[in-house]
């Protein structure tokens, strides 16, 4: 119960951290796309306003002066594109790649908790049948040697052959159950150093 409540409050802090960056990600990109969008129209409308003929009937320093005026507009155009475009390609791309790493790491490091988890509650529950199995063998020990103090002559051949089979099957029960502690203590103790540097991140 307790490993499964701080499976969830780790799974609620990841999200929790991993929605609040998202959101930030996402409203960064929202605004450098709005800006970029803002900056390309922008351009668009200059270079509509170049095409325009502005003083094509104008002679002498009027002319010059119109061309200037629009060679100026035209260079303010290709400024504004090219701000449009560095925008996508320095600020939105790296952006977006970033949160869909981001996302890719918590998926990572979700999957290797929870494959532990897994570990984990498999090697606990082995850990409790032979225990059980252990338990059950230490009854019948205990019966047989109850037993042996009542019976006589083949009964107590009989009991006595069962009661050194058992303690065999004792020996490999403890052996088994021991072998399922340590087991389970190796990966508690890896899943809790995993659930903290998960927690940690």
């Amino acid at each position: 119960f307790m490993q499964s409540k701080r499976m969830t409050n780790l799974r609620t802090s990841m999200r929790v951290g991993d929605v609040l960056r998202l959101a930030l990600c996402s409203s960064l990109t929202n605004s450098f796309i709005a800006r970029a969008s803002i900056e390309d129209e922008y351009a668009k409308k200059l270079f509509n306003l170049c095409r325009k003929g502005l003083g094509t009937n104008e002679t002498g320093t009027l002319k010059s002066s119109m061309e200037t005026v629009r060679g100026e507009t035209e260079s303010m155009a290709k400024q504004h594109q090219s701000i449009a475009t560095q925008m996508k390609t320095e600020l939105e791309e790296p952006l977006a790649a970033f949160a869909g790493g981001m996302k890719e790491r918590r998926k990572i490091v979700q999957g290797t908790i929870e494959k532990l988890l897994k570990t984990k509650m498999q090697q606990t529950h082995q850990v409790n049948k032979t225990r059980d199995k252990y338990e059950q063998e230490c009854l019948k020990i205990k019966g047989y040697l109850a037993q042996g103090h009542m019976v006589m002559g083949q009964e107590e051949r009989r009991n006595k052959a069962k009661l050194e089979k058992t303690q065999i099957s004792l020996a490999t029960s403890n052996s088994e159950y021991e072998n399922a502690i340590k087991a389970l203590e190796e990966t508690t103790g890896r899943w809790n150093r995993e659930w903290k540097a998960a927690a940690d991140k």
